[in-house]
């Protein structure tokens, strides 16, 4: 049988199948701040010439870096001015800020739900792996279709009954929260948050559930679905916290490179005692325990057939892995985890 690093085309294949579907964008982002979430920010800006960072050098096509600097300022506000209707006018703006929040990254995500991430970065490119291939955006195309007349099945045979992604993977009591999907039913949707249920949500016109997270929604970390007629979606997660609260951050980690199966200890702030999850490649690890809420260790394990039997700790060949935390207090910043193979 042939390894499975000798079948693939270039290490950003791997990197592509390492990212969770399209749920890049957890984060608000902002001028100064820097992560691989900032990184493909970048990808995905230059996705299109209307909204490109740089013409060349650091920010260009293929040469995307980590830091959110003037040049990826100016195309986010390209991006938002572009997409007027959908990110700006919902706020009551005018013209780009600059500052990625909720409506911005739920438009790059339902793009990015639209283009397929694994379909971009499967597709055999350079050996360098922040080079993506040529793609031209297209609409979402997981916006359902707009309807008056109630219908207990999806509207169309190529909308899947799904849950894409929230606007926002952590909130508070009083925050307004969107659901991206499809086959959701113009009246009779229900939301799910754990065993609490926020009942009868009505479609929107763009094809969002829409909602306010009610003063009685329990905190904690929870499965996120959506329920109707048509049965049930797929599961992502939220967190509900007191507003106010610190989310856990990562300060510092190590090793900073490895193999596949590298335990790597975290130090950072806001770390519960137990049942911290890390969320990396296509599963997260979970049940970390915390003793003092500021340490702990986990092992990097991606989960790719053949993966684990690689051990040459020598190679050269590389690929950035980002990771971050999620517990009750909410979402931490990311860690880039350089993996060998």
């Amino acid at each position: 049988m042939i390894p499975l690093f000798a079948q693939l085309v270039s290490p950003a294949v791997l990197f592509a199948e390492a990212l969770p579907d399209c749920e890049v964008f957890i984060r608000n982002l902002k001028l100064g701040m820097s992560g691989e979430d900032v990184r493909m920010l970048q990808v995905s800006l230059n996705s299109d010439a209307k909204t490109v960072v740089s013409l060349t050098g650091p920010g260009s096509k293929g040469l995307e870096t980590a830091y959110f600097g003037p040049k990826t300022y100016a195309a986010v506000v390209k991006f938002q001015e572009l997409y007027r209707e959908e990110v700006l006018l919902p706020v009551a703006l005018t013209s780009g800020t600059g500052f990625v929040g909720s409506y911005t990254r739920a438009k790059l995500a339902r793009l990015c739900e639209a283009i397929g991430v694994k379909t971009v970065f499967s597709t055999p490119v350079s050996t360098q792996v922040t080079t993506p291939p040529t793609t031209t955006t297209a609409n979402p195309a997981t916006t359902a279709n707009i309807s008056t007349t109630a219908m207990p099945q999806p509207e169309s045979a190529s909308e899947v009954f799904q849950l894409s992604y929230p606007s926002d993977y952590d909130v508070s009591h009083g925050d307004k929260l969107t659901l991206y999907g499809g086959g959701f039913t113009p009246l009779g949707n229900t939301i799910h948050i754990g065993t609490f249920t926020i009942p009868n949500v009505s479609r929107s016109l763009s094809g969002t559930l829409e909602t306010t997270i009610p003063e009685n929604a329990p905190r904690g970390k929870f499965d996120l679905w959506v329920s109707n007629a048509n049965g049930e979606t797929n599961k992502k997660f939220i967190v509900v916290v007191e507003r106010g609260t610190e989310p856990p951050s990562i300060k510092s980690f190590s090793p900073i490179n490895g193999i596949d199966g590298t335990t790597i200890s975290v130090t950072g702030e806001q770390f519960t005692k137990e049942n911290n999850e890390v969320y990396f490649g296509n599963k997260p690890a979970r049940g970390i325990s915390s003793s003092d809420g500021k340490t702990f260790t986990f092992t990097l394990s991606m989960g790719l057939d053949g993966m684990a039997s690689q051990s040459d700790k020598t190679s050269t060949t590389t690929v950035p892995i980002w990771f971050y935390v999620v517990n009750t207090n909410g979402i931490s910043n990311n860690g880039v985890f350089t993996l060998h193979f």
